[in-house]
C-alpha cells in the first residue's frame, strides 16, 4: 500500500464509458493502476461490486481514482477537461 501511495500520478485520464464488457473494464482498471493514471472514467461505479470485474481487476479499484460519467454526460465532461 505504501508503494502505491508514493507513486506519482500521471496526467492521464482513461475514459471507458463505452466499454461494457466487465472483464475488459477490470483489465483497464488493472492497467490504470500499473501506469498510475490519474482517473479511470466508467459508465457506473456499480461495476466495482460485480464479481467478474473484481476477479479481473484484483484490487485495482481500491487504489485508483474512478469517476462515474454516463453516456449522456460524457460530451459535457470531456468539454470540461478541455
Amino acid at each position: 500500500k505504501d508503494e502505491v501511495e508514493k507513486r506519482r500520478k500521471q496526467s492521464v485520464i482513461v475514459v471507458a464509458t463505452y466499454v461494457d464488457k466487465l472483464p475488459n473494464l477490470g483489465g483497464l482498471a488493472r492497467t490504470s493502476e500499473i501506469f498510475a493514471v490519474d482517473t479511470l472514467v466508467v459508465r457506473s461505479l456499480q461495476v466495482c461490486r460485480d464479481q467478474v470485474f473484481k476477479s479481473t481487476s484484483v484490487t485495482a479499484d481500491e487504489w485508483i481514482n474512478m469517476k462515474e460519467v454516463d453516456e449522456m454526460h460524457l460530451p459535457e465532461y470531456l468539454q470540461q477537461l478541455k
